[in-house]
């Protein structure tokens, strides 16, 4: 089986998760769906290096994973395709105020926002955020409150 690395965080601030609107593509993965910021990783790239990259490209900003308000939660498998599968390393970081007022969309999506636990149910979220979302449930009851 063909294993994919990525990389993805629970981006956080004030109990809500700020989350990506796919472009209405029908040549982009998840169109139109609401995402988790991050993206695959380039050959021999670390986990860590892609979320920084991802979150640069995606929302303009300098993660720093190096400190106290990021942390990895977990690896969480989906199978994509037949014989293809998506190791997603999945990070948990809270925004400082300073930092949410200098987040803006990047080069992806058309547009930001963020959600609270009761607002991810009434949202089209991609497969890819459904699956990390689930995996890690318990956590983000206790991060997201």
């Amino acid at each position: 089986m063909r294993r994919i690395k990525s990389s993805s965080g629970l981006l956080i601030f004030k109990g809500k998760l700020l989350l990506l609107l796919r472009d209405n593509n029908p040549n982009v993965f998840s169109p139109n769906c609401w995402h988790l910021i991050g993206g695959v990783s380039f050959k021999g790239e670390e986990p860590e290096k892609t979320l920084i990259r991802e979150a640069k490209e995606e929302i303009d900003i300098d993660i720093d994973i190096d400190i106290k308000r990021c942390n990895f939660l977990s690896i969480v498998h989906i199978k994509t395709r037949e014989k293809e599968c998506l190791d997603k390393h999945l990070y948990y970081y809270e925004f400082t105020p300073k930092e949410v007022k200098q987040i803006k969309l990047g080069n992806e999506g058309q547009k930001l926002n963020f959600f609270g636990l009761k607002d991810l149910e009434k949202i089209s979220l991609s497969k890819v955020t459904i699956h990390c979302l689930k995996q890690n449930k318990d956590i983000i009851k206790k991060i997201m409150k």
